[in-house]
């Protein structure tokens, strides 16, 4: 049994005890849940978002303006969450029962690292419970004396995306410079300079590093430290390759060291090599020598004593942060504020022992503890004045996304930013009778992770939505906002995420893109939609506001006519290969479902197609430059009007055909106001709206954003097959034209449906047209057909 070493410690228990007893303390806090799952934030609550890792002070004057009453509250009860775990405290000056000036709260927090953000969320509430807190304990020296630690230089940019490399989702994509090598046994190099700072002598260190090759082909990689040989190896074709390698000491230095990374293109018959680095890093011996006033080491197991340079005794507080949820505090070094000044803890230095507070400076100023352990430990040790203080103190508005009585037939997920517009548009719904639920984005990341953003987090309410409010389960779901692959804004000018594409390895080329289709794989372990959803990639309001008014003007507005009777078929020429475009179209727009019976036609006898095909029926004697096609589509939709605009071909991001049939210029120009076509792209990456560029759209995108264009693009953010692009299209044309299924939505649900049931077995690229075809649009707009 071990003994309490400062009766503060004991005082406090004491004290806790009491209030139980008397039943001073509220209701327990909410009971935790695992990470990831969905955990309701304590009330009251409030926010406290961290960029960096290391202790932080929050006083009195920090809590009051982000609106804590404390005058009121007790602060013994006041506890910390961090996804969904309660963290250790310290509360300096609670055990009169009031929180005063001078008071502080002290906590252990860490920086974010994921792919959506750097920011980490710390809960703090009170009322609830008694606190959890740091244990204190004694740091007498009591073994060995540990001269240095292990330490890593670590360099690690991220400039370059690179969605297929490598062609798995195990890896976050990014990477820092590349080496490329052009002619065979003409090496070329990289330097890497890591600074390595209080190195301990005549001790070896180690590098590491991950690299990856971009080229198929055998990649041969050399390392040097300061012109010392290290590593000598090679790897094949673009995947990932991680080094580890020892480096002698006579290699190493104090300061800076260069890395040299020389890729050798040495192989016969390979005339280009090309490689990118992920990270590197070199992990050394370090003095323990503080800098800047602080400073993180690990010990190895056992019994050992600790003398830490560089930091002012009397000022220095210990903490051991192996377990960041149960960080303790070694020898009280954090100011008491007591009144009894006999306990005061005790520090140590060059020797000599003196109450905390009270230390004679020394010469060395050096500062020494000990401290045991059957595992390996890791401590931070700094001077008082490197408190951190958080990025921001937010206040939380309970959301109780769990608990919506009603139900929802609809559920409108948007970012704040986009909420009045939201808002106009859920109670349009809810007119039609529709049960609508809108919901703020950061709610979701609330509940489900902990204050995070996280595409999962999104899926996983959803998930919660379909399977626990009342029925009938959810139908539809709308995400209000654009989202960008640069989600952390490496590269300096990436627009801003307002809603996360969802992220996943889906093209067997392209290997990771957006495919918001996994938001509602909410059933089973299929990859097949439960909802029907769709996106607004909207970045202002003024675009929200222009997408939610053409919205509700399509169905309430539009204009009479026959227009709804024209569906215009285009189609790219057949210069570039990929298959016969025209006839596929012409199969959507004259063949049967059901041959050789042929009593089904895909396009019904009561509609009209209007072909334009490149190089066949316009542009014949000047296929290259696509004018009169482009003339013809622009004056059919500002005309006679389309109730479809069906493109089979192929595209980039920006536009249709190599000759630009439509581009953005284009649809900018359109006047399509109360016509607004409703536009089924089947051609490569034209949906590909998670691009980082901000400002730059894609063609769906720039489709839907204006205020001609189209009502809503069904498109893709992946390359594709014909075959795969006509399943589908098969399956919304029957959706739409024969089962006549009301809304957009679920006509797209079904088409992925039937894409599904009609697949050949195994096909992995038909799976990927399921996953990577978005609706840009209202998932629950009214389809208003002719009467048969």
């Amino acid at each position: 049994m071990s003994m309490i070493r400062h009766p503060r410690l004991l005082l406090m228990m004491l004290l806790s005890l009491a209030m139980i007893t008397a039943g001073l303390l509220g209701s327990p806090a909410p009971a935790l849940a695992d990470p990831g799952s969905h955990w309701p934030p304590p009330e009251p609550a409030f926010k406290i978002l961290v960029d960096e890792t290391g202790v932080y002070r929050l006083t009195y004057d920090d809590l009051a303006s982000a609106g804590l009453p404390l005058d009121a509250l007790d602060p013994r009860t006041l506890q910390l969450f961090n996804q969904a775990q309660e963290i250790a405290i310290l509360v300096k000056g609670e055990q009169d029962g009031q929180f005063d000036r001078g008071d502080a709260i002290i906590f252990y927090g860490e920086a974010a690292d994921t792919r959506y953000t750097d920011t980490n969320v710390y809960w703090l509430t009170y009322g609830h419970a008694t606190g959890l807190r740091m244990t204190e304990r004694d740091d007498q020296p009591q073994g060995a004396l540990l001269t240095h630690a292990a330490a890593q230089a670590r360099y690690h940019e991220n400039y370059i995306y690179i969605s297929n490399l490598p062609l798995n989702e195990k890896h976050d994509h990014w990477y820092g410079p590349s080496i490329q090598a052009a002619g065979q046994n003409n090496p070329k190099q990289r330097i890497i300079t890591l600074a390595l700072d209080a190195l301990a002598p005549e001790q070896d260190g180690h590098l590491t590093g991950l690299f990856a090759g971009n080229v198929t082909g055998v990649h041969h990689l050399r390392i040097l430290v300061n012109n010392v040989l290290i590593y000598d190896g090679s790897w094949e074709d673009r995947t990932l390759h991680q080094v580890d390698a020892p480096i002698p000491a006579r290699a190493l230095k104090e300061g800076d060291n260069q890395v040299q990374l020389v890729l050798l293109n040495d192989t016969p018959d390979q005339v280009f090599d090309m490689i990118y680095i992920d990270w590197v890093q070199i992990e050394y011996p370090r003095r323990l020598v503080a800098r800047d006033g602080h400073l993180t080491f690990e010990s190895p197991a056992g019994a050992w004593t600790y003398r830490i340079e560089g930091l002012t005794p009397s000022d220095a507080s210990i903490f051991d942060i192996t377990h960041p949820a149960r960080v303790a505090l070694l020898g009280a070094s954090i100011e008491p504020n007591l009144p009894f000044t006999n306990y005061l803890p005790m520090m140590q230095t060059q020797g000599a022992i003196a109450p905390f507070g009270g230390i004679e400076r020394r010469r060395a100023e050096i500062l020494e503890f000990g401290d045991s352990g059957s595992s390996p430990r890791r401590y931070l040790v700094l001077d008082r004045g490197q408190f951190l203080t958080p990025k921001q103190i937010l206040p939380d508005v309970p959301s109780h996304l769990t608990e919506h009585a009603q139900g929802a037939d609809y559920i409108l997920i948007t970012h704040r930013d986009f909420w009045s517009q939201a808002q106009t548009l859920a109670n349009y719904r809810a007119g039609q009778g529709l049960r609508v639920a809108l919901v703020d984005v950061q709610d979701i990341y609330d509940e489900f992770n902990g204050g995070l953003m996280s595409s999962e987090a999104i899926r996983d309410f959803l998930a919660y939505a379909y399977a626990h409010w009342p029925s009938p389960a959810p139908r539809f779901v709308l995400l209000m906002g654009d989202g960008a692959y640069d989600m952390r804004h490496y590269l300096g000018d990436s627009a801003p995420t307002f809603i996360p594409p969802f992220l996943t390895h889906v093209d067997k080329f392209l290997g990771e893109v957006a495919a918001d289709n996994r938001y509602v794989t909410v059933v089973g372990d299929d990859h097949l939609p439960d909802m029907a959803i769709g996106r607004f990639p909207v970045n202002t309001q003024a675009e929200a506001q222009r997408m939610v008014n053409k919205t509700i003007a399509y169905e309430t507005q539009a204009a009479s006519g026959d227009w709804r009777r024209h569906v215009l078929f285009v189609a790219d020429d057949l210069e570039g290969g990929g298959g016969d475009f025209y006839a596929l179209s012409d199969e959507l727009a004259d063949g049967y479902a059901d041959p050789p019976a042929n009593t089904i036609k895909f396009l019904p006898t009561s509609y009209d197609p209007i072909k334009v095909y490149l190089g066949e029926t316009c542009d014949r004697d000047n296929p290259d430059v696509a004018d009169e096609c482009r003339d013809e589509i622009v004056n059919t939709l500002e005309g006679s009007g389309a109730l479809l605009l069906n493109y089979i071909g192929h595209a980039t991001k920006r536009y249709w055909a190599e000759e630009r049939l439509l581009d953005q210029t284009a649809l900018a120009a359109l006047h399509t106001q109360g016509q607004w076509p409703i536009t089924l792209s089947m051609s490569c990456v034209d949906g590909f709206f998670h691009e980082s560029q901000q400002g730059v759209k894609s063609f769906a995108e720039a489709n839907v954003l204006a205020a001609g264009g189209s009502i809503a693009s069904w498109s893709a953010t992946s390359l594709g097959l014909v075959n795969p692009h006509q399943m589908l299209e098969k399956g919304f044309f029957l959706a739409m034209f024969h089962d006549r299924l009301p809304t957009l939505g679920e006509v797209t649900r079904s088409a992925k449906l039937y894409v599904d049931e009609n697949a050949p077995q195994g096909s992995s690229r038909y799976q990927e047209v399921i996953d990577a075809y978005i609706l840009f649009g209202d998932p629950a707009l009214k389809i208003i057909l002719p009467a048969r």
